[in-house]
């Protein structure tokens, strides 16, 4: 948020449940004790306890009031956030028979997610697989079918994870 006046501020989330009455704020600081980053960086955070049967996606709207001209400002629906699921990597699969990878080899693999939620079905769905080892190349976005509660949906397309030749033999490849 940009304060080129220095004034001071009240910076609220205003939250609201899509398709359902849920409606609520919670405060926002720039204290450094609110997972905002460090004191006056002009990052705000704070947190608000939902319930647990509470699987929907919210809207956020921010409210910032200005406390010396009292000036209150709204930025519809800047952010959105759900607590449906979550989805979580349930399995992978091989496409080839072959599961020993080697320096030079292309693996490629099917991903099976779950949504663990137990109320609401996940719709819309992208899982990304990216590798950060040096010796892989997997840098893959796929989109999966609707989810619901409780059930598993495997990728309709696979995945490739290519491994360097350069690749030092019996290497603990990771993440």
């Amino acid at each position: 948020m940009e304060n080129p006046e220095k004034h001071s501020y009240s910076v609220h989330a205003l939250i609201q449940g899509d398709g359902t009455a849920f409606q609520d704020s919670v405060e926002l600081f720039d204290d450094g004790l609110h997972g905002d980053g460090v004191a006056a960086d002009n990052l705000y955070g704070g947190s608000k306890a939902l319930s647990v049967s509470d699987e929907a996606i919210y809207g956020v709207t921010l409210r910032t009031t200005d406390l010396e001209s009292d000036i209150t400002t709204l930025n519809y629906f800047s952010s959105y956030f759900t607590t449906i699921g979550p989805v979580v990597l349930d399995n992978f699969t091989y496409e080839s028979s072959d599961t020993i990878p080697n320096p030079g080899d292309r693996l490629d693999i099917y991903l099976t997610l779950k949504n663990n939620g137990s109320i609401e079905t996940v719709i819309n769905i992208k899982a990304s697989l990216v590798s950060l080892d040096p010796f892989l190349d997997a840098k893959y976005n796929r989109t999966f079918d609707d989810i619901a509660a409780g059930e598993k949906v495997t990728s309709k397309s696979k995945y490739r994870i290519t491994i360097s030749k350069d690749c030092p033999e019996n290497s603990n490849i990771s993440e």
